[in-house]
């Protein structure tokens, strides 16, 4: 409420339509809530069983479509989106399914390799927790991990290995070496199996007549370089950017509709953070820091009891969110805001349960 107030006083302070101002705040504010509601039914019983059980159906049928559909010449039958810049072999790595998954949630599909590599690298981290109370023998899901490791390395998204660099340490703490070294092999194994893929998309590419829209694909060194190469993309610069650009309003920004719109050199602010600061300046961001201060404090109280998923989630989403596009404080239909707030409300809503004898627990 705080942000949004900030974001709605920079707005109209700044000669914004009070109308438009008004109106993004109450479109924000009203689908926090009802994220908060929504959390708050599908965590409860029975339905926590079935949303786990549904989610898990999802993401088989998503990478197995994905996969697939890496193989196959889809451009030349779907039109995948307009921007066509992300169009060559390493960033277009599945993203058809995954645009569609987007859709279907009611959010707009953004053509980036960031999402595809958000969801793998989520379904990943929930994989291997289910796995590593260790209680039963788990060889399908070991090798589904080594899948999804394949698909976030076809990806070529930093972020996602970004998301996984923070998720995993937290997965492995206090966990028997044993999971650590399985871990590192089906990472190990599906950093070979994306190399296997692109060998074969390129034999494939090579065996059909070639067009002028055929992508190029990189060669496995060029992949991982790529990933180095992009360095930030000139994102460093929208810190030095935005302060300038703020100036005379950095107390309360210049309100919501700013956010998501080019300035200087950029297409956009690419971090929740900066969105927020541009949008609510020094009280908008304070009060964004504080509710993921809080979340992380709850997180971290069901960590050491036991229940280590809402932290898993709540890190995952904010790093990916740190990196990418749109504002969390806008309802505009980008992924960001539905995820990151189903992340940051879940902690908030899960009751902290008596420290079990073993010191594992798998997710609910």
């Amino acid at each position: 409420m705080i942000a949004h107030l900030a974001s709605l006083l920079g707005g109209l302070v700044n000669g914004g339509s009070p109308i438009a101002a008004f109106s993004s705040a109450l479109l924000g504010l009203s689908g926090v809530a009802g994220i908060a509601v929504l959390s708050r039914f599908l965590l409860s019983p029975p339905w926590s069983g079935h949303v786990l059980k549904g989610a898990t159906i999802a993401l088989v049928v998503l990478l197995a479509v994905s996969l697939t559909g890496y193989f196959l010449p889809l451009d030349r039958y779907i039109e995948l989106g307009d921007n066509r810049q992300y169009y060559e072999a390493l960033r277009l790595a599945l993203l058809w399914p995954t645009r569609l998954l987007t859709a279907g949630l009611g959010q707009l599909a953004w053509e980036h390799a960031n999402i595809a590599g958000y969801f793998f690298a989520l379904g990943l981290i929930f994989t291997l927790e289910s796995i590593a109370p260790g209680k039963q023998r788990h060889g399908l899901k070991w090798i589904f991990c080594s899948f999804l490791i394949a698909a976030v390395f076809l990806t070529g998204s930093r972020n996602a290995w970004v998301v996984l660099i923070v998720s995993l340490p937290l997965l492995l703490i206090f966990r028997p070496p044993s999971l650590f070294l399985k871990t590192l092999g089906i990472l190990l194994l599906g950093f070979a199996m994306g190399q296997g893929c692109l060998e074969l998309k390129k034999h494939l590419l090579e065996s059909t007549p070639a067009t002028a829209t055929s992508p190029v694909v990189p060669t496995v060194d060029q992949h991982v370089s790529g990933l180095i190469e992009r360095g930030s993309m000139g994102r460093s610069g929208t810190y030095p950017a935005i302060w300038t650009d703020l100036e005379n309003n950095r107390l309360l920004g210049k309100g919501l509709a700013e956010t998501g719109k080019p300035f200087a050199n950029m297409m956009h602010e690419h971090s929740i953070f900066l969105a927020a600061f541009r949008g609510g300046g020094f009280i908008a961001l304070g009060a964004l820091l504080a509710i993921i201060a809080l979340a992380a404090w709850s997180a971290l109280r069901l960590f050491f009891t036991g229940t280590r998923w809402p932290l898993l989630l709540l890190a995952a989403t904010v790093v990916h969110c740190t990196f990418d596009q749109s504002s969390i404080l806008r309802y505009s239909g980008k992924h960001l805001f539905l995820f990151f707030w189903i992340a940051v409300c879940v902690p908030l809503l899960v009751k902290p349960t008596p420290r079990p004898s073993s010191p594992d627990r798998a997710i609910p």
